[in-house]
C-alpha cells in the first residue's frame, strides 16, 4: 500500500508538470501532444489507488478559488486556470498522507483470530 501511495504522489507529480508545461504552451499559441499524459496514466494504473477524497476536494478548490468572481484553477477553459496549481495541492497533500501512513503502518500490530 505504502509504494502504491508513493507511486500516485509521482503520478500526480508528473500531471502537475504536464499542466505546468500545457499552460506555458497555450500561453505561447503551441499546441502539445497528447501522448504527454501518458507516463501519469500509467503510473496511477500501476499505483491502483483510487481517492474517493478528491471529490471533495476538487469540490473545495472550486469553491475557494472562484471567491470574487474569479475563474478559478479548474475553468471550463483550461488556458485561464491553474491545473497545475490543483496537481501540486495533490502532490503536497500525498508528501503529508505518506508520513502518516508509514505510522499508522508500524503502529498496526494483527490480533489472532480466536479458534
Amino acid at each position: 500500500m505504502g509504494i502504491g501511495l508513493f507511486l500516485s504522489v509521482l503520478s500526480i507529480a508528473a500531471a502537475a508538470v504536464v499542466a505546468t508545461v500545457r499552460l506555458q504552451l497555450a500561453r505561447d499559441a503551441v499546441s502539445m501532444n497528447i501522448f504527454w499524459q501518458g507516463p501519469q496514466y500509467m503510473l496511477m494504473g500501476i499505483a491502483e489507488r483510487f481517492f474517493y477524497l478528491s471529490l471533495l476536494i476538487l469540490t473545495l478548490v472550486a469553491y475557494f478559488t472562484t471567491a470574487d468572481g474569479k475563474e478559478g484553477w479548474i475553468p471550463d477553459d483550461l488556458d485561464k486556470g491553474h491545473l497545475d496549481y490543483f496537481f501540486w495541492l495533490l502532490v503536497v497533500l500525498g508528501l503529508v498522507n505518506i508520513p502518516v501512513h508509514v505510522f499508522f503502518s508500524v503502529k498496526y500490530t494483527q490480533k489472532k483470530a480466536a479458534v
